[in-house]
């Protein structure tokens, strides 16, 4: 709407689809050094592959590592630089940068408890995967009647 700030919720700029394209164009002039790279130092590529293993893990539940701390320093003060501010300034990209670690320690505590999800199943097999199937489609279709 005209005159209305900008959210989450509304469709992205033009910015994000330029930073897609300069994310995207870094990643293909840059493929030839890396995979040089990572063929020489097998530990740097284990220390990859060990990353790649946990993706889902990262992207499921980087937002509840982020509640995790902002929630709680909400209730110290209303405002939390870097938390709980908008990221509309130097001050809170610092102030971001500063809150990775303890981030990245809350992700590392979730992602302990939730890591085990992500291996495929294989103690379930025949029709009661199957019916496990159905049940996870029957509740998808649920939820997504309720939104």
């Amino acid at each position: 709407m005209p005159g209305t700030d900008r959210t989450n919720s509304h469709p992205p700029s033009l910015l994000v689809l330029a930073l897609a394209a300069v994310q995207c164009g870094a990643a293909v002039l840059l493929r030839d050094r890396l995979d040089a790279l990572l063929r020489r130092r097998h530990r740097l590529w284990a220390a990859v592959v060990a990353v790649n293993l946990g993706a889902m893990t990262v992207f499921c539940w980087h937002q509840s590592a982020l509640l995790a701390l902002a929630v709680p320093g909400s209730l110290v003060g209303p405002l939390v630089l870097g938390l709980t501010t908008p990221p509309d300034t130097l001050a809170w990209i610092l102030a971001r940068i500063a809150w990775l670690p303890l981030l990245a320690l809350a992700l590392l505590g979730i992602g302990r408890l939730t890591h085990r999800f992500e291996a495929p199943w294989t103690s379930i097999r025949g029709p009661g995967r199957a019916a496990l199937g159905v049940l996870a489609a029957a509740f998808a279709s649920y939820a997504l009647g309720v939104v």
